[in-house]
């Protein structure tokens, strides 16, 4: 898209389509995502949220039945919002149309594309699911003994005519026709409330990005719904503090850790949809807080873990910059592997499970900010960034992988822009997660350092992290500007660069 000309807003419509096409265990047209923006010659930041919002016929009582069988799984169902904010997107600030952007995708699916690794290890491991309840997506990545070699060329001409005809006609034939009817029918099937006003209804939001001052540096981010950027914000506003230690001991880990879980708190106590429950984060990373909460955090105790009752997985994340120095940090995601494992008749669009983001009713929290509403948007930790210096990019960021997105976009970040870390090694070097009363450490941390972090009051767990960060930095030279970037090897993810 880039060399054709267009914006890096076509490249991120484009990728993101294409995305949806190839790996359908994340991302996809029955999704929804967040995305970031920079304008160069404007300066302006925009924010769109285009996430998923509940039905107005949300049956609460269902979703506080958490975990639901197979044949309840339609009340996980959101109405999607990845057609709508692309589109919008493009529409605001494209320099090709949204026609052109969507058609790359529909002839990926139409011709075929390579099976990655990730994907068929997926694949492979929800194989009994496929083949049960999505047989029409099962078959296409699955053989009959079991998942296909990786290199596999695999054709959804299903989802190819889907997306030629949102090519041809535009957003509303996906939100008001037959393929909204095959969506609101598959997803009754199963006991969702889908109907067709819900898709008709459906607006992306523009937000006020979630903004930190670092000096000279100015850091946008995502804001409410998302947790991700408070979580970001309130690390960095802690920079001095964890500078003056080494990036890989166990006491800079731990502190982090604390941090996190201080994050996560905040989380369950104040973040949801902020047409449901306004809340003003803005005071929650202050200067004065900040130094509050890193008082209270002790180098050998680890305070009281936050459950989240959530249950995030997957998304793709998009990192861009053009040759005109606009930016784009973009996370869509489906929820689950497969999302809600509901494809739509035979339009390939493979709904997502994100109302599963939602809490319960039941949780003891006072604000209850996260709670099923109708027409709500459930919390989420997509935390696309971008860092400005100077009236321009130094550094677009973003993750996927569930709750990891947040922790490790953090840790990243943290990497980058505090240590002055290579992009290579911000990205590679391993990472910690905190969640629940376990500190998941990557293998290749070594033992010494789990050891140092359970002397610490840490409970710690070793495991492999299939989340990944996405990061471009640009470096001011004295002939000009240097760029750099890393995709996370944890996926297999790529960068290139003209």
């Amino acid at each position: 898209m880039l060399r054709l000309g267009g914006d890096a807003v076509d490249a991120a419509a484009a990728a993101a389509l294409a995305l949806g096409v190839a790996t359908p265990t994340a991302c996809g047209v029955g999704g929804g995502g967040f995305a970031v923006v920079f304008r160069q010659k404007t300066k302006e930041v925009y924010v769109l949220d285009f996430r998923e919002t509940a039905p107005a016929g949300l049956d609460v009582a269902a979703l506080d039945a958490r975990p639901l069988t197979p044949d309840k799984r339609g009340h996980l169902v959101g109405v999607p919002g990845e057609i709508a904010g692309l589109a919008k997107l493009v529409q605001k600030f494209g320099k090709r149309s949204f026609r052109e952007d969507v058609l790359p995708a529909a002839e990926l699916a139409e011709q075929g594309f390579t099976l990655s690794a990730h994907v068929a290890r997926a694949a492979g491991y929800f194989e009994k699911p496929l083949r049960a309840l999505v047989p029409t997506l099962g078959a296409r990545l699955l053989g009959g003994g079991g998942p296909l070699p990786v290199g596999t060329k695999v054709v959804r001409e299903d989802l190819a005519k889907t997306l030629h005809t949102i090519a041809q006609q535009g957003p509303k034939a996906f939100y008001d026709g037959p393929l909204s009817d095959a969506m609101v029918d598959a997803a009754k099937a199963v006991g969702g409330t889908l109907t067709r006003k819900d898709l008709a209804d459906y607006a992306p939001k523009e937000r006020k990005p979630l903004t930190l001052q670092m000096g000279a540096r100015t850091l946008y981010t995502m804001p409410a719904p998302s947790s991700g950027g408070l979580m970001l914000a309130q690390a960095m506003v802690a920079r001095a503090h964890l500078g003056a230690m080494k990036i890989d001991s166990g006491v800079y880990l731990h502190t982090v850790a604390e941090l996190m879980r201080g994050s996560l708190d905040d989380r369950a106590r104040f973040v949801g949809d902020p047409e449901a429950t306004p809340y003003d984060l803005g005071p929650l990373y202050s200067e004065a807080r900040m130094k509050a909460r890193l008082a209270k955090i002790s180098p050998d105790k680890t305070h009281p873990p936050v459950e989240l009752r959530v249950d995030e997985h997957g998304t793709s994340h998009l990192s861009i910059v053009d040759a005109e120095g606009n930016a784009v940090a973009l996370t869509t995601t489906v929820n689950g592997p497969f999302g809600a494992k509901i494809v739509a008749g035979d339009t390939g669009i493979l709904l997502n499970d994100q109302l599963d983001d939602f809490g319960k009713t039941a949780d003891a929290i006072e604000k209850k900010p996260n709670v099923p509403r109708a027409g709500a948007r459930p919390t989420s930790s997509m935390t696309p960034t971008i860092v400005i210096e100077d009236g321009k990019v130094i550094a677009v960021a973003g993750g996927s992988g569930g709750p990891r997105i947040a922790t490790s976009v953090t840790l990243v970040m943290l990497a980058r822009l505090v240590f002055g870390a290579a992009p290579g090694d911000a990205v590679g070097w391993p990472r910690i997660h905190a969640t629940g009363s376990k500190l998941l450490l990557e293998p290749s941390f070594g033992t010494e350092l789990g050891d140092d972090l359970t002397k610490r009051g840490e409970t710690v767990e070793v495991t492999d992290a299939l989340n990944a960060v996405q990061l471009i930095v640009v470096e001011p030279r004295p002939t000009g500007r240097w760029l750099g970037a890393a995709a996370d090897p944890r996926k297999g993810g790529l960068s290139l660069a003209d």
